[in-house]
């Protein structure tokens, strides 16, 4: 067991809750309210969580002048608020395990005792109906306290949802053809990245949720063969983005006019640098661009001179 695992098991048990290690979640009802605590965001496991349903007799919702009320008097809980029949409250960030005990259990007695005076009472998550038996459920990231009927609803959504998209047919067409549009966002990168005077993973990571991404969205579903389809494309494409982006600096810093002549060569100025026999040599030499421009002026001179089969500058 990890050490977070123990920091929230010894916690259920100091708060007379149940814990979940699969969810990272604890559980259980106090006086008649059931509850969930978990971390308000997995990146921070000590900031913390209480999560119940109810609704207020009255047909009112708590306002920020209310839940004011509740955090002012409870020092380490930090926010309060609903969003439908969700009461949620958070407590600030404790890595000391009996501090945290202490501020769950002040905040929690003080929590229910503040839904009762305002004349809430415990409630199913999605329909309202105050009925006895509530258990708490979690889909993803999303948290609720379900009755029975809404539980089984809830359930047979989930599992249709699953089936449909297991039958859900690959279209390998559609999908290349959308991974070929995402990884325009990928190459758009590279040149704006390149053109600023950068080298940045930041347009790899572009280009392959943009592939992959495009893959899904037109093939229908991301399987193993999309993902090896898409890091093709990703190959092909940044290739293509760098290409281009040496075209971009040929045209605007290879002399203007000058360019323009040289363009008209049987295999242009492009060709010339990208294809010569140390072309490649070149470019693994020279990155930044203050550097591809002297290549490219170098070049413009028939200044590249071959010394005992290496390119140096004459």
């Amino acid at each position: 067991m990890s050490k977070i695992s123990e920091f929230y098991s010894d916690l259920a048990v100091s708060l007379g809750l149940r814990y979940d290690g699969a969810n990272n979640v604890l559980y259980g009802q106090r006086d008649g309210f059931d509850l969930m605590v978990y971390p308000a965001d997995s990146r921070y496991p000590y900031t913390l969580s209480v999560h119940t349903a109810a609704r207020s007799s009255y047909g009112t919702i708590l306002v920020s002048q209310d839940t004011k009320e509740l955090t002012k008097s409870v020092k380490a809980m930090s926010s309060c608020k609903q969003e439908g029949n969700n009461i949620i409250a958070t407590f600030f960030n404790q890595a000391k395990l009996e501090k945290m005990k202490a501020n769950l259990s002040e905040g929690i007695n003080a929590l229910l005792a503040f839904l009762k005076k305002k004349g809430y009472g415990p409630c199913c998550s999605l329909c309202g109906k105050a009925v006895e038996e509530i258990a708490a459920f979690k889909s993803g990231s999303s948290y609720s306290h379900l009755c029975p009927d809404c539980e089984r609803t809830m359930l047979g959504n989930l599992a249709t949802a699953t089936q449909m998209n297991q039958k859900k047919k690959e279209n390998v067409i559609g999908g290349v053809v959308g991974a070929l549009l995402g990884s325009l966002l990928g190459v758009v990168c590279i040149i704006l990245l390149s053109q600023m005077g950068y080298v940045a993973a930041l347009s790899g990571i572009a280009m392959a949720i943009g592939v992959l991404k495009g893959y899904e969205l037109l093939g229908g579903k991301l399987t193993k063969k999309g993902i090896i389809i898409g890091s093709v494309i990703m190959l092909i494409m940044t290739y293509v983005g760098d290409r281009l982006d040496w075209a971009i600096v040929l045209l605007r810093d290879g002399g203007g006019a000058d360019a323009q002549e040289l363009g008209d060569l049987p295999e242009g100025v492009a060709l010339k640098i990208m294809q010569a026999d140390h072309g490649p040599v070149l470019l693994r030499q020279f990155h930044d661009r203050a550097e591809k421009r002297l290549i490219l002026r170098l070049y413009q001179r028939n200044s590249f001179v071959q010394r005992d089969g290496a390119p140096c500058l004459g």
